[in-house]
């Protein structure tokens, strides 16, 4: 499942996880947003931790599937 399906599903907003996952900064939806879409590469820590909220729905390999797609690259 990717992040993005996860997120829907539990009807969260990115705002959200953001804040369940303690991300910081200028503005932590926008940093999640990226993940999700598969503009930028989340930290393992944050991998793992998506992991453990989704019950395992959201894998290391649904993160390296999506980053995949992004740059083009076939599964």
């Amino acid at each position: 499942m990717s992040p993005l399906e996860w997120r829907t599903d539990q009807k969260l907003s990115q705002a959200a996880v953001a804040k369940m996952l303690g991300i910081v900064g200028k503005n932590p939806a926008t940093t999640w947003q990226r993940w999700e879409s598969g503009k930028r590469e989340p930290p393992l820590s944050v991998v793992a931790k998506i992991e453990i909220l989704s019950d395992g729905k959201v894998t290391l390999h649904s993160w390296t599937q999506l980053r995949r797609s992004q740059i083009g690259v076939a599964a």
